[in-house]
């Protein structure tokens, strides 16, 4: 799709009524929720992208505060920055997409790329497996997702990340994936 009649769209269903449950539809239809696993396994690509060029940059996940604009439909990135050893991921969404059934799925597709993100972000592969052994245990029964990470992923939505009211000092990273496009 043309990413003008894209942008139109996205923002015509944001101002209608029953807009985002129109929306979601779409997606599960036609667009990126279609196949949700292809899907899962770009972004986590691109995960691992970031974390390579944020090596290149003198810079670690283990430990770090991060701010990503553009939560999406469900958190790959946050939980991985979570698995990694972060210490708090805040992430702020225009429209409040996430849905907890798409967040148990990413989190259990998580479940098989354990030892990608321990070598990626060089974390202790005994901490990511604990801290995904409890994060899923959570989320299966029915934690939010701040809970089910122990306060460390802070989901804000709706929001907008231009005037967002936080301090500037309170983050060690700002980031994004497939946001420009919308």
């Amino acid at each position: 799709m043309h990413w003008k009649l894209k942008a139109r769209l996205q923002w015509l269903l944001g101002h209608l009524p029953g807009g985002d449950s129109m929306h979601y539809h779409l997606q599960r239809r036609f667009g990126g929720l279609r196949d949700f696993n292809r899907e899962f396994d770009i972004k986590l690509e691109d995960w691992k992208i970031m974390l390579s060029r944020l090596r290149e940059a003198g810079f670690e996940i283990p430990g770090k505060r991060l701010f990503e604009i553009g939560s999406g439909w469900y958190p790959t990135f946050p939980m991985a920055c979570h698995l990694a050893g972060a210490a708090r991921i805040t992430t702020v969404d225009l429209n409040r997409h996430m849905k907890p059934s798409l967040v148990l799925a990413c989190a259990e597709r998580l479940g098989g790329a354990l030892d990608l993100i321990s070598d990626a972000s060089r974390a202790d592969p005994v901490q990511v497996r604990l801290r995904h052994a409890d994060m899923l245990a959570a989320l299966r029964d029915s934690a939010d997702l701040s809970a089910a990470t122990g306060g460390t992923i802070e989901y804000r939505a709706p929001l907008d990340a231009t005037c967002t009211g936080l301090d500037a000092n309170l983050f060690d990273c700002i980031f994004s994936n497939s946001v420009l496009e919308h």
